[in-house]
């Protein structure tokens, strides 16, 4: 897809120049940070919500977001069941895709941080419409208003960093760029609604060294 290539250019980008965070100075640092998160959400039933963003923050507490996000749903076939498929079980029923353009505020407290944001968004959306007894899929696009709410934790002061999990330093002097863990409620406004609760897991700069 080329919404979701795009965005994989972008981080791509952001780790070409995290490479480079050995040559930044205490003060220089941008606070600029790329994610992914993984979770459930909903909107008429249960299903998973994941995505990727980039994050630049500038004066003191502005937030822009660029995300990718996609999310599908499962329902029960329980009302379509047939001699051939006689037991109930969980087929996707929504899928959506949204691209996202997002503004907000973020507030950093020594290693934590949390921040809400809102925008406008491109929606993709796959449905299933059952008609005289059989199911077609449907695609709808729509325009709509975006949000999160985040909150994460990460290192507190300039470090060397870590690769695989912490577990790897690399370099030998301090840096700041490093990971974030945090949870993060995201959704959409629209004729693709939804909402959701997810994990998320961060590179980048998230505050000033």
């Amino acid at each position: 897809m080329k919404k979701l290539s795009f965005l994989f250019l972008l981080f791509w980008m952001n780790s070409t120049v995290a490479q480079d965070s050995l040559k930044i100075s205490k003060s220089g640092n941008p606070i600029l940070f790329a994610e992914g998160y993984v979770g459930l959400g909903g909107a008429d039933a249960m299903g998973t919500i994941y995505g990727l963003s980039l994050n630049y923050q500038f004066f003191e507490k502005d937030l822009i977001t660029i995300r990718y996000t996609g999310y599908k749903e499962y329902g029960s076939n329980a009302l379509l069941l047939t001699p051939v498929t006689p037991f109930p079980y969980f087929v996707k029923t929504d899928e959506i895709e949204e691209l996202g353009l997002l503004y907000g505020k973020r507030w950093v407290n020594r290693g934590h941080s949390w921040s809400i944001s809102a925008g406008l968004s491109y929606s993709e959306m796959l449905y299933v419409e059952r008609i005289d007894e059989a199911n077609y899929w449907r695609e709808r696009n729509t325009v709509g208003i975006p949000f999160e709410v985040n909150i994460k934790w990460f290192k507190n002061e300039r470090k060397r960093f870590r690769a695989y999990y912490g577990l790897i330093p690399i370099g030998s002097q301090r840096v700041g760029f490093g990971r974030s863990f945090g949870f993060k409620i995201a959704g959409n406004i629209s004729k693709a609604n939804y909402v959701g609760f997810a994990i998320n897991n961060g590179f980048g700069w998230h505050k000033k060294y």
